[in-house]
Parts: structure tokens; C-alpha cells; sequence
């Protein structure tokens, strides 16, 4: 359902809730008044569902070469699934892409793992960030974003924090 309100532009609740009987291609491609990328989606389209997939079978593949153990391999899965489901729901709740705020850390200490657990892992979850990978397992860290970024919480406390909270700030 996530994918249908930004697909469609946000519908009413009885556009959500009503049996649509249209192709997830017929509801894509649908002319409506709004931006249109050049592939054709909608500028509310998100591929971040995709995405993960294609960074799990990445990462799946790197820790098999990596030799990594499977409780390992069931953290980066877990990781990515929250990452996306922070996305999505940052959509919901209006958020979009932001694309210049990704980077939180260096190419150092992105691999810190306490670091990036408890401070985050990106300025967004609603970026496509990048699966982050050590090149020594020994060192790796937190492979996705597992919670909001500095960013998100400024975009949802702008837009729903009362006026005079933002006044007096």
C-alpha cells in the first residue's frame, strides 16, 4: 500500500481503501498533474524496494566470499528491511527524497559500529544510501541505517510541530 500513495500522489483514504481494479503499470503510468521523471515514473515513484533487494544479493554474495557467519548475514538482512521500512514511512508521513545530506561520517568511521548504532548511520534513511561493506569483516559496522537521520527529524518536526514550538525555537 506504501508504493500505491506515492505512486498514485497521495490518494484520498477512499482511493486507498476502494477495489481498484487497474495494473500496478496502468496506476504508474497514469496521467495526473504532477512532475514526471524521464523514465516515465511519477516524481513520487521510490525504488527502494528494488534497491534492497539488489543491495541483500550484493551484500549475500560479499559475505559469502567474506566468509561471513550466518547470524551476520541475518543482521544485514534485518538492517535493510528496517532502513526501507524507515523510508517508506518517511513517505507517508511526507517526507522525500533528499539526496545532499547522506554523509554523517567519514570513510573511517562509518565502519564503527558503536558509533553508527547510537548516533546513526546517515544525515537520511530517505536517500538511497549504500549497503556499507568492510573490506576486513573484523571491522565492520552497522551495514544500513537502522534508525532516522538528523535530517528526517528535522523534516517531520517541521512539518508537524505546533507554530508556536517552531516560533520559540
Amino acid at each position: 500500500m506504501l508504493d500505491y500513495t506515492f505512486i498514485s500522489g497521495v490518494p484520498t483514504e477512499s482511493a486507498v481503501y476502494d477495489l481498484d481494479t487497474r495494473t500496478l503499470d496502468e496506476m504508474m503510468f497514469e496521467k495526473v498533474d504532477m512532475p514526471i521523471n524521464p523514465d516515465g515514473h511519477s516524481r513520487h515513484y521510490c525504488e527502494a524496494n528494488e534497491g534492497a533487494i539488489h543491495k541483500i544479493a550484493m551484500g549475500k554474495t560479499v559475505a559469502k566470499l567474506q566468509d561471513f557467519d550466518t547470524r551476520e548475514v541475518g543482521r544485514m538482512e534485518e538492517e535493510t528491511l528496517i532502513e526501507l521500512l524507515l523510508r517508506e514511512v518517511g513517505h507517508t508521513l511526507g517526507l522525500e527524497h533528499n539526496y545532499i545530506s547522506s554523509h554523517l561520517w567519514d570513510a573511517t568511521e562509518v565502519y564503527n559500529r558503536e558509533l553508527t548504532e547510537k548516533h546513526r548511520m546517515t544525515s537520511s534513511v530517505m536517500d538511497h544510501n549504500p549497503m556499507y561493506l568492510a573490506l576486513d569483516k573484523s571491522k565492520q559496522g552497522s551495514f544500513q541505517s537502522v534508525v532516522p537521520g538528523p535530517y528526517d527529524h528535522w523534516g517531520i518536526t517541521y512539518a508537524y510541530a505546533e507554530k508556536q514550538t517552531m516560533d520559540s525555537q
